[in-house]
């Protein structure tokens, strides 16, 4: 495959999104091929080497900006109303949208609310957890210390007991860091995914209406 068919292929697979988008990505992976190249590759290694097309594709919409293709979408909408939309389709669609507003923002702002609840909530546990992590650690470090000053006072018995706390105090700070670390990183991902889902479907919907 050479070069341009490759831009022309990637560029086809990706024509659902932001032009601008499109054109920053189709300008990094020429840069891509032309590197190759420079380094003593033949046109079609180079585009070889790049790998699965499809994969490159995949990969450059997980990396679009969300905000771009809202703001794409909405001047998709307004273009194709303007060109293929009647008058009178277009007016009617207004009409409706004002009957619906008192049902449709009351539903919006409920939806918002329970998600900006739900991302305080999961954030407020994780947050939490961590903060018994770093009790952990304090339990550690002063059990330490006060397990030395009261093995030099002649109290082994109370330092031997005290240094026991103490490690106890270290088990609980990895069991808590660890638990809290997995529980950010999951809810990092689940928002990446829901990110994602709400890109895949605005780009889906301005395929369909195509």
């Amino acid at each position: 495959m050479t070069k341009r068919e490759f831009l022309q292929e990637l560029r086809q697979k990706l024509n659902a999104y932001p032009k601008e988008e499109v054109d920053r990505s189709i300008w990094y992976w020429s840069e891509m091929v032309e590197d190759r190249i420079e380094d003593g590759a033949t046109e079609d290694e180079a585009v070889a080497s790049l790998g699965d097309i499809n994969e490159i594709a995949k990969q450059i919409e997980a990396e679009m900006p969300l905000a771009s293709i809202i703001k794409n979408s909405g001047k998709d909408r307004g273009t194709s109303e303007g060109t293929k939309s009647s008058t009178g389709t277009t007016v009617l669609i207004v009409i409706l949208s004002i009957l619906a507003a008192p049902i449709l923002f009351p539903l919006l702002v409920t939806v918002l609310a329970i998600i900006f609840a739900l991302v305080i909530t999961l954030w407020a546990i994780d947050i939490s957890i961590w903060a018994c992590a770093l009790s952990g650690v304090a339990c550690f470090i002063s059990g330490i210390v006060l397990s030395i000053v009261l093995l030099f006072s002649g109290h082994g018995l109370i330092a031997l007991s005290t240094f026991g706390i103490a490690i106890a105090g270290a088990g609980l700070a990895i069991l808590f860091g660890y638990a809290a670390f997995y529980i950010a990183k999951g809810i990092i991902l689940l928002f990446k995914a829901i990110i994602k889902s709400t890109k895949k479907g605005i780009v889906n919907k301005k395929r369909r209406n195509k």
